[in-house]
C-alpha cells in the first residue's frame, strides 16, 4: 500500500469543505486510480472533482501517471476557458469492481 496527500487548492479546498486529505491506495497505483478512489470518498462532489487536474509534485500528470508513497498530489480548479486537463477525472474511464 502506498499513501498519498492530496490537497485541494483555492476554492476547490472551500468546495470540497477541506483543504486535503490522506488517501491510501494498492502499490503502483496511478492518477486514474486515485480520481476514481476521491470520486468514491466524496460522490457528492464527483461531479465537481471531473473538473480538477492533478498536479503531483508540481509537476503535470496523465491518467497513466504512476503515484509514489508519500507523494503530495495537488488538485486544481478549472472554472472556466483553457483546455480541460486529459488527467481530469472527467477524461478517465473509470473501472467498477
Amino acid at each position: 500500500m502506498l499513501q498519498v496527500d492530496v490537497r485541494f487548492f483555492s476554492n476547490l479546498g472551500d468546495l470540497m469543505g477541506t483543504r486535503g486529505v490522506a488517501v491510501s491506495l494498492p502499490d503502483a497505483a496511478t492518477v486514474a486510480d486515485l480520481a476514481q478512489r476521491l470520486q468514491e470518498l466524496y460522490p457528492e462532489r464527483a461531479a465537481l472533482l471531473t473538473h480538477a487536474a492533478f498536479l503531483i509534485d508540481r509537476k503535470g500528470t496523465t491518467p497513466a501517471t504512476e503515484l509514489a508513497d508519500g507523494a503530495q498530489v495537488l488538485l486544481l480548479l478549472s472554472l472556466g476557458g483553457g483546455q480541460e486537463s486529459p488527467c481530469s477525472p472527467g477524461n478517465l474511464t473509470l473501472r467498477s469492481e
